[in-house]
């Protein structure tokens, strides 16, 4: 049986986190996932997302300057089913525990936003290093401008979020890192 030839549009997952030209500044990223590599978030994802130079296993202190500085004013989280949410995570970027009343959150779906640009990725991989580096996954993007947007789309990756959002246990809505992550989705909608 012969190899199928790659298609024009498979590529690298991470790709995808990397803004698209004219985005302008990032604004912001929350993201859902199953299991989840707090590595692979920081140091690929929002490295990409962020536009930083600097590679952390060559350069790490300059990574970590290079990131706190991108990260000062945009904000980065993800949600997690509770099982997999662990404690490893920098303090620069939210990690919240979805409980689902029964059943797991498996869903991903990242919402990354610059000033001019949103994107949404729907995908079947996990933030994990095989999910993005060698699983056979697959990926799908919506991504609004100023010349052309799907804001129905948009509202329904939202309300989605907030969903899962509203499903953090230990204080809900008083815990600092959901008034976060829910001022960002507050911040996308005023932006479209």
């Amino acid at each position: 049986m012969s190899r199928r030839a790659k298609s024009a549009s498979s590529g690298h997952m991470l790709d995808l986190w990397r803004a698209p030209q004219g985005a302008g500044d990032p604004m912001g990223c929350l993201a859902t996932t199953y299991t989840f590599d707090p590595g692979l978030f920081d140091e690929q994802c929002l490295a990409r997302f962020l536009e930083i130079e600097s590679d952390p296993n060559r350069e790490d202190f300059a990574f970590l300057l290079e990131r706190e500085s991108r990260l000062g004013g945009a904000y980065a989280g993800v949600l997690v089913d509770h099982t997999q949410a662990g404690v490893e995570h920098s303090l620069r970027w939210d990690v919240l525990p979805v409980r689902l009343p029964s059943g797991k959150q498996h869903a991903k779906l990242s919402l990354l936003a610059w000033t001019r640009h949103i994107r949404i990725i729907v995908a079947s991989a996990n933030l994990t290093e095989p999910g993005y580096r060698t699983n056979f996954e697959v990926a799908g993007a919506i991504d609004l401008s100023p010349q052309q947007a799907d804001t129905e789309a948009l509202q329904e990756a939202v309300a989605f979020l907030r969903s899962l959002i509203n499903m953090v246990p230990r204080g809900g809505v008083d815990l600092p890192e959901v008034r976060r992550a829910s001022n960002f989705l507050s911040h996308v909608e005023r932006q479209v």
